[in-house]
């Protein structure tokens, strides 16, 4: 995957929806605010509860982690100075144990413990997850919950940046990117709550509840279990072996997000087994495990592609309505409900690196420039322009749109000066698509 593609965070919109992650009901209410020594009363920092489905997790491991900056994958980095375990009710305190230095991404994951079988039990296979955020978010009102389904929304959000859950890092380079995958954890789920929708999730968007529960189904019947010898999690990770064999839940809820279509028959046949304490869940089996949030609003009405601008904004043209679209990177409407106007079946869109938006107008063929704020400034013609359904812009900023209606490729200037009549090939017709080669 290409560090500009990390950068979307998965916003992989084809028809405005986002591929990564999704949300579901469930989670748990707290008992008390007992640490794993058994301390109860005031405390003064984050706390939380571990759940496997809806029973609590006791004794389990807790280690807050601040992601890795040395490269995808990288090595995190484990933030605690000493041992957090959960007490008998599943909950935990973390109070004046680690430093927010640098205010760095975290995250949250447990390890072990007694899913509420036989005392004594520990099921080393049980790895639990939560995207938290930015450290200084976390206070002494900060209450987290841990869960399969937290677990679910954190995978399928950090997927490309993830190997194992203590190896969780991007580029220095990419740490927008990075940003963006914790936030889109944030708007699927509610690490207070351990449900979904998250606190951030836009009223424009439509979470696949049903899906996110199926999965954090299927993880619960590996987790309230012994472990890794059990029926359920040898059939768990026999399932979601590509790329070699999991030994824990969160690395095989990871081979799950990475392979959607592998498998899906017999990971669907152990939501029963897992005693679906998760609802609602899917009443059919899905075609794959993929997960995607659907957006509305902002003027969408047949949208036929899609481009970001320096602000993380998406541009989306929309042939049924002659509109442009804008959503902010959390998926929010920016442009209005009859999005932004004076075009004609824009089919592409292109950002220039001062900021503007430049659109193929292929029902007048002609080629649209639209300030940061929507506004037409100018349309151009000319060029050998016809039906232009793609566009492209070149290191020195001229334009190049390809007319499927003509079959040849039209070239402009950064000031809407055509640069031909059309440039024509034996290989082009009727292009649909258009690239530059950096070289």
């Amino acid at each position: 995957m290409t560090a500009r593609l990390r950068n979307l965070a998965a916003l992989a919109l084809v028809t405005l929806t986002l591929s990564l992650a999704g949300c579901g009901g469930g989670g748990g209410s707290v008992a008390s605010n007992s640490s794993g020594s058994g301390v109860t009363g005031q405390v003064n920092g984050p706390q939380g509860i571990v759940l496997g489905g809806q029973q609590p997790v006791t004794g389990a491991n807790i280690q807050l982690y601040a992601v890795g900056t040395t490269g995808y994958g990288s090595a995190s980095t484990a933030m605690l100075t000493s041992t957090v375990t959960t007490g008998a009710n599943g909950t935990f305190t973390i109070t004046g144990l680690y430093s927010c230095t640098g205010n760095p991404l975290v995250y949250l994951v447990a390890s072990g413990g007694n899913p509420g079988l036989t005392i004594g039990t520990n099921n080393t296979a049980l790895m639990l997850m939560a995207a938290l955020g930015s450290c200084s978010n976390l206070t002494s009102g900060t209450f987290i919950s841990v869960n399969e389904l937290t677990t679910v929304a954190a995978v399928w959000a950090l997927q490309s940046f993830m190997t194992d859950s203590t190896h969780i890092g991007s580029s220095s380079t990419n740490a927008a990117g990075i940003a963006n995958a914790f936030a889109t954890a944030a708007k699927l789920v509610n690490t207070a709550t351990g449900s979904a929708p998250g606190a951030s999730a836009p009223a424009n968007a439509t979470l696949p509840a049903s899906t996110m529960n199926t999965l954090a189904n299927i993880l619960a019947a590996c987790v309230n279990t012994t472990g890794g010898s059990s029926a359920n999690c040898t059939t768990l990770f026999n399932n979601t072996a590509t790329g070699g064999t999991p030994t824990d839940i969160a690395v095989a809820a990871l081979h799950i997000a990475r392979t959607p279509a592998a498998n899906v028959s017999t990971l669907f046949g152990m939501v029963a087994a897992g005693g679906s304490p998760f609802a609602p869940t899917l009443v059919s089996m899905p075609n794959d495990w993929t997960l995607a949030v659907t957006y509305t609003g902002g003027g969408l009405n047949a949208p036929k592609g899609i481009t970001v601008d320096g602000s993380s904004n998406l541009w989306i043209p929309n042939s049924g309505n002659s509109t442009v679209t804008e959503l902010a990177n959390s998926g929010a409407a920016v442009s209005s409900s009859s999005g932004f106007t004076g075009l004609s079946s824009p089919y592409a869109l292109a950002v220039d690196t001062n900021g503007y938006i430049w659109v193929a107008n292929s029902g007048n063929n002609s080629l649209a420039q639209l300030n940061s704020s929507g506004t037409v400034l100018n349309t151009f013609t000319g060029g050998g322009l016809s039906a232009p359904r793609s566009i492209a812009i070149d290191a020195a900023g001229n334009l190049w749109l390809g007319n499927t209606g003509a079959a040849t490729v039209s070239g402009f200037s950064n000031a809407g000066v055509a640069l031909s009549t059309g440039f024509s090939a034996t290989a082009v017709t009727a292009p649909g698509s258009m690239v530059v080669d950096p070289q």
